[in-house]
């Protein structure tokens, strides 16, 4: 079918899942909806000794001895490593924080640990699958370089105990420290609690410092719980240490190929989308006899269950057959002849489907196995339009363009959400409102894209509705999504690249008409919308209703309703009655009993 409809946005949204969970979002998101760190049973750490290396060029070199107890059979460990997320401190009095992204690499290859990325963090696995084991005794150094987006930051941070360990660190356990030369010991400070705490940890850990070494050592007085860590930090620039190194910028990668997507779109549009001018034509028939289905499968290229059931009423006029409606909802076909030869495959699938059992059908007694029919002849009805050799509604270059547009468009800001969010730390929250803001986005092109595919076969108040609503969702989920992430920034949450963003979703907002406008229609069903457009104004402004126009809500029976019409408005006498001696009141009743004729493909949906 040529249509974009709901069920393309399946692929986009597991697409999308997919970027997120290979992005650490939604491992991200099941921790921080958990209310802490759970702690292990089944394990406890014996010892948790942590020795660490300053570097002057501003990384750490760290060297860490674990040994733990097993209480069930274990494969061994897991070190959670934060690679991501943002640095809080305090200073002079005021707790200030800021972005951060490092590098987090084994110094000491070693066959026993498995490395992989997980939740904004390095992730290393001690142990063998195959094998179990009671206790273990655990070593390993590995180098971490911290980076920020702009200016370096001059001073000492490091977490020397994990608030993530999922164990008590026990008493006892000690770290040491080396700096460069130069450092001042008494300018650092240590902090104690849960991650990005500033509360003192002097009462927890006895420091010893050596001015002379440039060392501090600590030993923990008590156990360190579960879900705290400790925290070294220097709030003065120290002599001999480069600082945290800013990290070079990504925004040419994350505008720039938005901006050619645009360029490309724009052109294909206007070499292969734009639509030839439909003239209007005064028409009293429908083009080529075209049945109610066909008109409307012409109107918008889609066919739907409405353009089907209309042929009921088609062949009431014809003459095959006869409803007989005893109640709004109770119906009766009678068949009084077959169909003529030449009638299309999707009509006589559907006549011999109605009348297989008898020359007379209750229509309520179609409801269960009556969709298969529908199926069917909605797929032959497109196949008469749009089969081999023949011309189809719509271009086929076009109506491709459009799925491809529609993609791209949603995919330039799906692009920047998963690249902005494998520099910076997303929390639960912004996960999931970015994703429902893109989300938002895409529903709202859909809606604009159907409401001008279907412009000339829905009412007025209709396609503005879906046309209108469509392009203000989209381009409402824009704004919020750009104030969302300003905020963020301004937060110092994440990582900066508001400018990069504005151009990304003003490229998005420019994509978005292109998209709803790029299927081109055939010279042959120009023609046609031209002959239909000229029968549609000629049933909206019929004399038989002294100028007020006629609500056509549905013209896709429109070839049926015309020839009812015809057949009132050429008697002269009741023309002139209508116009001359009936009341207002009468007026409207007449119209509505026609109306009631109108929407019986809709009551009939409704019943099966």
């Amino acid at each position: 079918m040529k249509n974009f409809s709901l069920k393309n946005f399946i692929p986009l949204l597991v697409l999308l899942a997919f970027l997120l969970i290979k992005g650490g979002y939604f491992d991200r998101l099941t921790e921080e909806l958990d209310s802490g760190v759970k702690k292990d049973l089944y394990m406890k750490t014996e010892t948790y000794d942590v020795d660490v290396t300053v570097d002057g060029e501003g990384y750490y070199l760290v060297t860490e001895q674990i040994k733990v107890k097993f209480l069930e059979d274990r494969h061994g460990i897991y070190r959670y490593i934060p690679d991501k997320g943002f640095v809080a401190y305090q200073k002079n009095g005021d707790i200030k924080k800021f972005p951060y992204l490092a590098r987090v690499e084994l110094e000491l290859p070693n066959s026993d640990i498995k490395e992989s990325k997980q939740n904004g963090a390095k992730v290393f696995r001690f142990g063998y699958s195959d094998e179990t084991v009671r206790k273990g005794d655990y070593e390993f150094t590995y180098r971490l370089t911290p980076e920020r987006q702009s200016q370096p930051f001059p001073y000492i941070y490091y977490n020397i105990y994990p608030s993530k360990w999922k164990n008590d660190i026990p008493k006892g356990s000690r770290f040491t420290m080396r700096f460069p030369e130069g450092t001042d010991l008494e300018k650092l400070e240590f902090y104690y609690g849960a991650y990005g705490s500033t509360e003192s940890a002097s009462d927890i850990i006895d420091l010893r410092k050596n001015q002379k070494e440039n060392t501090i050592t600590g030993i923990l007085k008590e156990n360190l719980p579960v879900g705290s860590g400790i925290t070294c930090f220097s709030g003065q620039i120290q002599k001999g240490f480069a600082g945290v190194k800013g990290k070079p910028g990504i925004s040419l990668l994350l505008w720039v190929p938005p901006v050619i997507l645009l360029a490309v779109l724009a052109v294909l549009y206007l070499c292969l989308g734009r639509d030839e001018k439909i003239i209007p034509s005064i028409e009293f028939e429908p083009p080529q006899n075209m049945d109610s289905a066909a008109v409307g499968y012409v109107l918008d290229g889609i066919a739907e269950d409405r353009d089907i059931l209309s042929l009921i009423l088609y062949w009431a006029d014809k003459g095959s057959l006869w409803i007989e409606e005893e109640e709004e909802y109770l119906m009766t076909l009678h068949k009084l002849k077959e169909l003529p030869e030449g009638a299309p495959s999707y009509q006589r699938t559907v006549f011999r489907r109605l009348f297989q059992n008898g020359d007379s059908v209750y229509l309520n007694g179609l409801k269960n196995d009556f969709g298969l029919t529908m199926s069917s002849a909605k797929t032959q009805l497109i196949q008469e339009f749009d089969g081999e050799s023949k011309a189809g509604i719509y271009t086929k270059p076009s109506w491709r363009l459009q799925r491809v547009a529609f993609l791209c468009t949603l995919l330039s800001v799906i692009w920047v959400t998963v690249l902005t969010g494998h520099y910076s730390y997303m929390t639960a929250v912004g996960v999931v409102v970015q994703t429902l803001l893109c989300t938002g986005m895409g529903l709202g092109m859909y809606f604009c894209c159907r409401g001008i595919d279907g412009w000339y076969s829905f009412s007025r108040a209709k396609r503005t509705l879906m046309t209108a609503g469509g392009a203000s969702l989209f381009y409402l989920s824009e704004i919020l999504y750009f104030v969302f992430y300003t905020y963020k920034v301004s937060a110092n949450e994440i990582f900066d690249y508001t400018m990069e963003i504005r151009i990304v979703l003003a490229a998005s907002a420019v994509m978005m008409p292109l998209t709803c406008f790029m299927k081109k229609r055939t010279p042959k069903c120009i023609r046609w919308m031209g002959q239909l457009s000229g029968l549609r104004s000629f049933i909206e402004t019929a004399e038989l209703y002294g100028g007020e126009p006629f609500l056509c809500r549905s013209l896709s029976e429109s070839a049926v309703i015309c020839k009812c019409f015809r057949r009132i408005i050429g008697r002269r006498k009741q023309r002139r009655f209508l116009r001359r001696r009936l009341r207002r009141r009468r007026r409207r009743q007449l119209v509505r009993s026609v109306w009631q004729k109108e929407c019986f493909s809709k009551r009939t949906c409704r019943i099966l």
